[in-house]
């Protein structure tokens, strides 16, 4: 598989990264994975207030970035932000599988 990012966007965004993963799962309940999840949202929903996502670097950087591209970040929300937003608010990740 190979990745490109267009030049016009590098030289827009020089600090932009993007990574890949792929892998080969087998769908099964997970309850360690559960309970990993469930610690990682009780982490973040004790640590972050509503007012405190966008502050994040890797949120701050996404917004910056659509800004530079002329996007309201208000508009077209990082998955990430819409992601900690949900858990601070108190509301669970969405499950499908593992």
């Amino acid at each position: 598989m190979t990745i490109t990012i267009d030049s016009k966007l590098k030289e827009r965004l020089p600090n932009f990264h993007m990574a890949v993963i792929t892998a080969d799962v087998v769908v099964e309940k997970s309850h360690k994975l559960d309970a990993c999840i469930h610690h990682l949202e009780r982490e973040i929903y004790d640590k972050y207030d509503i007012k405190d996502v966008v502050n994040l670097d890797i949120i701050k950087d996404g917004r910056d970035g659509y800004k530079t591209l002329g996007k309201d970040p208000s508009r077209y929300r990082l998955a990430v932000e819409s992601l900690y937003r949900r858990i601070v608010k108190g509301n669970p990740l969405y499950r499908i599988n593992n």
